[in-house]
């Protein structure tokens, strides 16, 4: 949790700074929503009807003119079910009625590249980009059994990669829609209903729309 702290403040800060040493770059503030998807599927489909949900976040990007970038993000996924019981892997599902509530909260640490399309004299409102890079997740888990709270956290790091079209709307306006995919393996796996099925990966495939304004530096 402290190290997902620290870079939560210090790699805008970061990005912030940089920005503002040079010409030819471009600083961008996003906000997103969309849904993610858990490689854990059977075990969330089990407790909560269905294998993802809806996740939100923000990010600051920063991009050289030639089309690097280096972006830092915050994302937050929360699910509520309740607890199961299931005696093996092809066994139905009974509900015990106990509430399960699971969240992770996500740093997202993405270096990429972004395709200019047109001409330097007259370029391209579209902008197609890729990227990979780190996934710092912080999992909680939390249920509730006869009055008595039970909690659970666990912090993993992993790998993710991007892809995404941006439209710039206008020349300080942008929007996006992106998909990613993250593996986040050995975070759950050693108990209950994710053991019986024998999965670990609390990461997956995730759909965004973005929506951002750009600063500019000439």
């Amino acid at each position: 949790m402290k190290s997902l702290s620290r870079a939560t403040i210090l790699a805008p800060t970061f990005l912030l700074a940089l920005a503002a040493t040079g010409r030819g770059q471009t600083l961008g503030v996003d906000f997103d929503a969309g849904y993610r998807s858990l490689s854990a599927s059977k075990s969330a489909k089990a407790i909560f009807g269905s294998s993802g949900g809806a996740t939100f976040g923000g990010s600051v990007q920063y991009t050289l003119e030639r089309g690097p970038f280096l972006r830092v993000g915050l994302r937050d996924f929360g699910k509520t079910g309740e607890k199961v019981f299931v005696a093996d892997a092809t066994a139905q599902v009974f509900p015990l009625g106990f509430p399960l509530e699971v969240g992770i909260t996500s740093v997202d640490l993405i270096a990429g590249w972004r395709f200019r399309l047109g001409s330097k004299k007259k370029p391209s409102p579209f902008a197609p980009y890729v990227g990979v890079g780190a996934e710092m997740a912080s999992y909680r888990e939390e249920s509730t059994v006869a009055g008595l709270v039970e909690t659970d956290e666990q912090s993993k790091t992993g790998f993710q990669f991007v892809g995404g079209l941006e439209y710039r709307v206008f020349e300080s306006f942008a929007i996006s829609a992106e998909a990613g995919y993250s593996i986040l393996s050995g975070t759950i796996g050693l108990g209950g209903v994710s053991k019986i099925y024998g999965e670990d990966d609390i990461g997956g495939f995730r759909a965004m729309g973005r929506i951002g304004y750009r600063f500019s530096f000439k």
